[in-house]
């Protein structure tokens, strides 16, 4: 059995990726998952998503799909 996690980034996975070769710096995946767990945290604005993913632990960011540091 999968965890809930998991079932999410595959979920977001099968969401074409509408960004042309200069927007692929991060995965969409990884923005995508960094936007719902922001959003069930509570934070609703950009700037807030970005400091909220900016407190997480690096190894939080590889889970999520990040190869570098997330964008601010």
């Amino acid at each position: 059995m999968t965890s809930p996690a998991v079932r999410l980034l595959q979920a977001l996975e099968q969401i074409p990726d509408p960004r042309g070769r200069q927007g692929l710096r991060h995965p969409l995946v990884a923005m995508l998952a960094t936007v719902v767990c922001a959003v069930l945290c509570g934070h609703r604005f950009y700037v807030a998503m970005s400091q909220w993913i900016h407190a997480q632990e690096v190894s939080f960011w590889y889970l999520l799909g990040f190869r570098r540091r997330p964008p601010k």
